[in-house]
């Protein structure tokens, strides 16, 4: 089977390379419309009682996930000066595109009820901006009679106050939240001067953004740091420049294929997916060491190019193919967790492992079929037992 594989990829080097190619580039163009998940990720199966309650809950209170905290702990907060920033803060804040409604101390409503139309209607505590200190301590009279507010807006003890912030869902669940979260952010740091206390920020959109936007940045680190210390080690073993540049080519073409295939199969990058481009980086090393070595070695005994890349696809493509099989069954074994976060990794893993394996089995004997052949002291140092 191997000696039929070497003459089908040997044969028909330039078919092969083209076909490979122009896969790489549908699924690089696939790999560009790729998202990052700004969800939180499902840990429990659906048919789960704990996640059947929780959808019961957001059926009925609604989203739990579309709310943004700032608060401050600020002493004077019913000083005139004061009290007016964080009215304006309030109102500016209210004023950004992608903000439904915005719950403040110079922002609340009292009940009251309407005995004619049997219901009970909502009325703002606050219906101007306040002028003098007097409308204020008369207005900090209402709020501390409202005692639904107590340790919901306000902590009379630590004299903390809140603001909540809700957002819109279609803007949360979408690139566009960093955006917006970077505008609220904006507006208040506007504000920070007139407080006398640190302005904290919090919430679930709050987290979740600033956890999708370390991912995506610690995906590139990653994806850079695995890619520099692969160079080098590959530089290590085999001291030719041409044996670190192909390699990486086929690195930077898997990770192609493996954000190509997270958007083909309509998954978004999560806490798990990110962590495969590395791991596929790690993998695709391993793969050219084992050949190169054998096709340096090869080529080292009898001096004959074609000979020394037949033997190298021969004598290691079962080892490869074993190694890379049973490590991608081991992360195939996460789709029948139940969980839909292992279980699209374990599909991705899997399936780019074995992508790592063909693309190294067929592009590492066609690339170095068209370089020269090895000079001896590429190959001299292998005499020492690498």
């Amino acid at each position: 089977m191997w000696t039929y594989l070497v003459r089908l990829i040997l044969r028909n080097r330039l078919g092969n390379l083209i076909i490979i190619l122009l896969l790489t580039g549908v699924m690089a163009y696939l790999a560009s419309s790729v998202k990052i998940s700004y969800t939180m990720a499902r840990m429990l199966p659906e048919s789960d009682s704990t996640s059947i309650e929780y959808e019961q809950f957001k059926e009925r209170f609604g989203q739990d996930g579309s709310v943004m905290y700032i608060g401050i702990k600020e002493d004077e907060i019913y000083e005139l000066d004061k009290f007016n920033a964080w009215f304006d803060l309030s109102y500016k804040i209210r004023e950004i595109k992608g903000i439904e409604e915005v719950l403040s101390l110079t922002k609340i409503y009292y009940l009251k009820e309407n005995d004619s139309l049997e219901k009970i209607d909502f009325f703002p505590v606050l219906t101007h901006r306040p002028e003098t200190q007097e409308e204020v301590d008369s207005i900090a009279i209402v709020i501390k009679n409202l005692p639904f507010y107590e340790n919901f807006l306000y902590n009379k003890e630590t004299n903390a106050t809140l603001m909540l912030i809700t957002l819109d869902q279609e803007i949360l669940n979408s690139k566009s939240r960093v955006q917006l979260i970077e505008d609220i952010k904006s507006v208040t740091e506007e504000f920070k001067g007139k407080f006398d206390s640190e302005i904290y920020y919090s919430g679930l959109p709050y987290i979740r953004t600033v956890t999708a936007k370390t991912l995506q940045e610690e995906l590139l680190f990653f994806v850079y740091l695995a890619a520099a210390i692969a160079a080098v080690i590959l530089f290590i073993f085999f001291r030719s420049i041409r044996a670190v540049i192909f390699p990486m080519l086929i690195m930077g073409m898997t990770v192609i294929w493996v954000l190509g295939s997270i958007s083909l199969f309509g998954y978004e990058i999560t806490i798990l997916t990110s962590i495969l481009p590395p791991l596929i980086i790690v993998i695709v090393v391993e793969n050219c060491i084992f050949l190169l070595n054998k096709y340096y070695d090869e080529y080292r005994t009898h001096k004959n190019k074609v000979k020394a890349l037949s033997r190298m696809v021969q004598r290691i493509g079962t080892a490869n193919l074993l190694t890379n099989a049973t490590t991608a069954a081991g992360f195939a074994a996460f789709t029948i967790t139940g969980n839909q976060i292992l279980t699209e990794f374990g599909i991705i893993a899997s399936i780019n492992i074995l992508v790592a394996f063909v693309l190294t089995l067929i592009l590492i004997p066609i690339f170095f079929s068209y370089l020269p052949a090895p000079k001896p002291r590429h190959t001299k140092h292998l005499e020492k037992g690498l």
